[in-house]
């Protein structure tokens, strides 16, 4: 980014691209499609008249994560201007499962997201998950979660409820793949981002310190 006045913000701002969905595994109509991930960027310095960098930014939970994507970074300077980039075109990557059971729930929960008039379906895959769950689920916690996320959305009257059952249908992927790892990497950007964010704002010596120690802890 470059700016006679210097740059006061940056963001990512995407769109889906609709001409390129299958109509027989995704309904274009769903609600769930509509909002976009949007995210800020972090610059190592206030309002740089010029700055280059990367930015990582995790968007793999969002229902769009595998589909095709126009991405765009917008820039506002001083004075209240914007400008853009070129459109970039990419399939907004997808977080990947090894272990078959948390990547049949995923599976279920793309389902949600796809085709969210036909939740009963998602219901029986779930329940059949659980008729014969030994050799299949190896954990007492992990039964009673899909079962949870079973029944609720088979009592689901809105999108929102179903939008429940997706986020504990993920919850519980993660949990399978990598135990408490994902937790652990949440904090791990979080902190990264509270520190890139005070040393970008000229935090005090003790700020930044803890912030280190913080980030030294999670790691």
């Amino acid at each position: 980014v470059a700016d006679d006045y210097g740059v006061t913000s940056l963001s990512g701002r995407l769109a889906l691209r609709r001409d390129g969905l299958d109509p027989d595994r995704i309904d274009v109509e769903s609600p769930f499609l509509s909002p976009a991930p949007e995210f800020a960027i972090s610059m190592r310095k206030v309002n740089p008249r010029q700055a280059e960098g990367k930015s990582f930014q995790d968007l793999t939970e969002h229902p769009w994560a595998g589909l095709a994507v126009d991405i765009v970074v917008e820039g506002t300077d001083q004075a209240g201007q914007s400008g853009s980039s070129d459109v970039v075109q990419l399939v907004l990557p997808e977080r990947p499962f090894s272990k078959p059971l948390a990547q049949a729930l995923v599976e279920q929960r793309r389902n949600i997201f796809f085709q969210p008039d036909n939740q009963r379906d998602v219901v029986r895959a779930l329940t059949a998950i659980l008729v014969w769950p030994k050799g299949v689920v190896d954990k007492s916690g992990v039964y009673l979660g899909i079962r949870h996320a079973a029944a609720k959305l088979y009592r689901a009257r809105t999108h929102a409820e179903s939008r429940e059952v997706a986020d504990i249908l993920w919850e519980i992927a993660l949990a399978i793949e990598s135990g408490n790892l994902h937790d652990s990497l949440k904090k791990l950007q979080a902190i990264k981002k509270q520190l890139e964010k005070a040393l970008a704002e000229g935090a005090s010596d003790e700020k930044v310190a803890d912030l280190m120690k913080q980030l030294r802890e999670a790691m």
